[in-house]
């Protein structure tokens, strides 16, 4: 009974890794891992009760040594430390099966494999079928809006047909060996058509990588067969009834065929010399992933931290966040010390199950070489089902014990490992909820209700760079939104990014936001955050606008400024490089630029540039106070720069010093009358209109209009004023801005 709870804990965590793949976000990552390790102390338990000696090969033993120091080595050690989390699940699955588990529950397991297998192809060929009948359907729209279909190129719930097709690999050779072994005609006759449709639906998901892996593996399994004849005989009938499954509408189908001979035909190309955008962007991320190995041979950047250290030692503008092979991202992210670990663990259990098995051997091994062409490793799935392949296939008794463990340890280790659950990652997942709770919010635009709920996020797992990075746009947005206290909370986010940065020490994002909102504030630090964001990302030369805009602006240095605004003016990449990072355009960045030379050079004709190519340019538009020399042009300049970006905070000053002074003389309200004797302070030329306005609740009624130069206003209170109400005078120029504003005391309206 309690080995069927513990199988069954498995079935349920695999299969919600199987439904919720690319969607997969902190909260689902925390619920696998905890799942995972409850199934452990599960697992100790049971060997505890049994008396059971636990033991560990060399390589094993190493695999967690490494895995375990992996993130103090981390330049982000909470994103490090989860991906070795969801390792070590992969680990552990390893170890229930391997020292857990019958031979009666790994076929049980393999029988899931395969119902999973049928039941993702499945819903791969119905997202295929209702998009190619019925394209213009609410569905055909949904699949492919949400990534379950690309183009011709089914994805199911992976979202990505590649990796589909690489998962889809394992329930195949699976179908294929429980077609080897079965005895009865309908077992054959049945199993032979679920291999033919899921070999199909790898078809559908046109997967070059997984083409090439199947050439490979179908000839190690006849190597490996000792019956050659047979298994010969079976794939020629699977090939063929899957050709037939083809046949059964060529009109639907013969997009994906077109689809899958143009890309062969760009694969046989690129090996002939000819050059191809997409295989030449992943021969770059192989060469990025030995650039961060030579910088960092022994430990490497840290599991997870790919993305942000590829910036730094990238040799094109090319971005992905995984370099599409296991290989060179172990090698990258944990060094010479993880790769060791991690292939050593996986051949040692290949030299044990070769003579296993040769199917379900092929059926792990093919699933391993597929992630060595493509991202499939980012799959906890997939990492996950290479684990547990390995252990229903292996043969135990061909290891070398290099440390054996009493029964005893297994209770204490359970003991600790339920503690650590407890302590570490229950809080974690509830901080995940907090993170994705104050992200739902912030999509609603209720700003402060989302700054609560990353508070308690962090208050639960302060490490985590996201939620003090989302917590600083919060801020950023509610300074944005209201004038009030804007310092105040462009203070705070500048204190969210700092504590960001220092979490992830590779990421060129957060010292370029920290550098924005100094900026703001005209602070000279403000350049050395952006030279910190180019020094981890120098390929982006984007970033030397905003080094001219911080050297003229806070420091007036016009020789840096115009050196790096040229920079910046003369570089030139796909749109593709600009939508990969996600903050910038270039219409902004020649903006930033232009605006730059014109402070350095103090000409208006930058700042008009600057403003025709992005209207939301407040420090251009503060450059053109500088330039202008008419006073109402002047003011309406800052007004404007205050309107595109409320926290400049000298255009905030300098329009609060130069706008007229309005103040309230002396009041008389009488029979719903009321006299209002004004004095203008300051700058009273600017003045074209005076609006006066009643404020009573939450209701702002306009009363009347007069003129600039008028000082007496006499008006009448609307009789829908009944109870107490303020009085509202706006100063207004001749653009219908409202350049000064002054509210009298309170009255009683029916007075």
């Amino acid at each position: 009974m309690f080995k069927k709870l513990i199988l069954a804990l498995v079935i349920i965590n695999i299969g919600f890794l199987a439904l919720y793949n690319s969607v997969f976000d902190l909260t689902g990552q925390f619920l696998f891992i905890i799942v995972a390790f409850l199934t452990f102390v599960f697992a100790l338990v049971f060997l505890f009760r049994h008396k059971k000696t636990i033991t560990f090969s060399l390589w094993e033993v190493l695999l967690i040594l490494i895995l375990a120091v992996l993130p103090l080595f981390s330049y982000y050690r909470f994103i490090t430390f989860m991906n070795v989390c969801i390792l070590l699940s992969g680990v552990i699955l390893y170890f229930v099966f391997s020292k857990v588990f019958s031979v009666k529950e790994k076929r049980v397991f393999l029988i899931f494999i395969l119902l999973l297998g049928i039941f993702e192809a499945l819903c791969g060929f119905l997202e295929y079928f209702v998009c190619a009948v019925f394209p213009k359907s609410s569905l055909a729209v949904y699949f492919a809006s949400h990534s379950f279909v690309a183009g011709t190129r089914v994805a199911s719930f992976f979202q990505y047909p590649n990796a589909f097709a690489g998962f889809l690999l394992m329930p195949f050779f699976v179908s294929m060996y429980f077609l080897h072994s079965a005895e009865k005609r309908r077992a054959k006759m049945l199993l032979t058509v679920i291999s033919a449709f899921i070999l199909f639906v790898i078809y559908l998901a046109s997967s070059r990588g997984s083409y090439i892996v199947l050439l490979i593996s179908i000839p190690i399994a006849f190597v490996l067969e000792k019956n050659k004849k047979k298994i010969s005989l079976e794939f020629v009938l699977v090939f063929a009834i899957s050709v037939l499954f083809y046949a059964l509408n060529r009109k639907i189908f013969y997009s994906s065929f077109e689809a899958n001979i143009e890309r062969t035909k760009v694969l046989v190309k690129f090996f002939a010399g000819e050059p191809n955008r997409s295989l030449s962007d992943r021969i770059q991320l192989a060469k990025d992933a030995i650039m961060i190995f030579l910088h960092h041979p022994i430990f490497g950047t840290g599991l997870g931290t790919f993305k942000d250290a590829m910036l730094k030692y990238r040799v094109g503008l090319f971005f992905a966040r995984e370099p599409h092979s296991l290989p060179f991202r172990i090698l990258a992210e944990s060094g010479i010390s993880g790769f060791i670990a991690l292939f050593g663990f996986y051949y040692e259990k290949t030299v044990n199950s070769i003579k296993k098995n040769p199917l379900l051997f092929v059926s792990v091994i093919a699933v391993l070489l597929h992630t060595f062409l493509d991202l499939d490793f980012a799959y906890p799935l997939i990492s996950s089902l290479i684990f547990i392949g390995f252990a229903l296939i292996e043969d135990r008794g061909q290891d070398k014990k290099f440390l054996k463990l009493p029964p005893k340890t297994a209770f204490y280790t359970a003991v600790v490992l339920f503690a650590f659950i407890v302590a570490v990652l229950v809080p974690g997942l509830a901080s995940s909820m907090y993170f994705n709770g104050g992200n739902d919010l912030l999509a609603k635009n209720e700003y402060k209700k989302a700054v609560s709920s990353y508070l308690v996020s962090l208050k639960l797992l302060p490490v985590n760079a996201e939620s003090h990075s989302q917590l600083a746009y919060a801020y950023e947005k509610i300074a944005y939104s209201s004038s009030e206290d804007c310092k105040f909370y462009i203070d705070k986010a500048i204190s969210e990014y700092k504590s960001a940065s220092s979490l992830n020490k590779l990421s060129f994002i957060y010292p370029f936001y920290e550098g924005n909102l100094y900026l703001l504030e005209k602070n000279p630090e403000s350049l050395n955050c952006f030279k910190r964001s180019i020094s981890l990302n120098p390929l982006w030369k984007p970033i030397y606008s905003d080094i001219a805009l911080s050297a003229a602006y806070t420091k007036k240095d016009s020789k840096s400024a115009i050196k790096f605004a040229k920079e910046a003016l003369s570089f030139n990449a796909p749109e593709e490089a600009y939508k990969s990072l996600r903050y910038t355009t270039p219409e902004e960045k020649d903006s930033t630029a232009y605006t730059a030379l014109g402070f350095a050079l103090s000409k208006q004709e930058f700042f008009d540039r600057a403003i025709s190519l992005d209207p939301n340019n407040g420090f251009a538009y503060l450059g053109e106070y500088f330039t202008e020399q008419d006073p109402v042009l002047k003011l309406e300049a800052l007004k404007k720069s205050i309107d595109a970006n409320k926290c400049i905070f000298q255009a905030r000053t300098l329009y609060f010093s130069k706008a007229p002074l309005l103040n309230v003389r002396n009041t008389r309200f009488r029979n719903r009358n009321m006299k209002v004797i004004l004095e203008v302070l300051r700058n009273a030329n600017m003045i074209r209109k005076i609006k006066v306005f009643i404020i009573t609740g939450n209701k702002k009624l306009v009363v009347k209009e007069f003129e600039g130069n008028v000082r007496v206003l006499e008006f009448s209170i609307p009789k829908e004023v009944s109870s107490k109400f303020r009085v509202k005078i706006e100063g207004i120029d001749k653009n219908g801005f409202a350049i000064s504003a002054v509210i009298s005391p309170e009255f009683e309206a029916g007075r």
